[in-house]
């Protein structure tokens, strides 16, 4: 389990943070769906990056992967 968890933390990391949508956030979603974790917090940069290619994601754009994540998954949630 906890491997997992590393996978789908490094997922959100490498993947969400370069792409919101389209094969990166897909292979979020199905590693969220195998593990089924209790919660899921989203949230994007409040402060510029030290990384230039990380760019901050809209709140719609959160709610909808949020709205998805909950498609597939019984966890909880969660958009800051």
């Amino acid at each position: 389990m906890l491997e997992k968890l590393s996978e789908i933390e490094k997922a959100a990391l490498e993947s969400l943070a370069t792409a919101s949508d389209g094969p990166a956030l897909e292979a979020w979603l199905t590693a969220a769906a195998e593990i089924q974790p209790a919660e899921i917090h989203l949230y994007s940069l409040d402060r510029y990056p030290a990384d230039n290619g990380v760019e901050k994601v809209r709140r719609s754009t959160l709610d909808e992967i949020a709205s998805e994540a909950a498609k597939r998954t019984a966890a909880r949630v969660s958009v800051f």
